[in-house]
């Protein structure tokens, strides 16, 4: 059975800010985890 994580903060940013948190390396690192490494994508 696979392990589903859920993590939730509140970021105290407007939503262009908040968005850049989630999809940029060097800010996921900065609150998140130690290496990141995505490339996000438009579907």
């Amino acid at each position: 059975m696979d392990k589903i994580l859920y993590h939730s903060v509140w970021l105290q940013r407007d939503a262009a800010n908040a968005f850049k948190m989630f999809t940029r390396n060097e800010h996921l690192q900065s609150w998140l985890t130690e290496i990141a490494d995505v490339e996000p994508t438009v579907d």
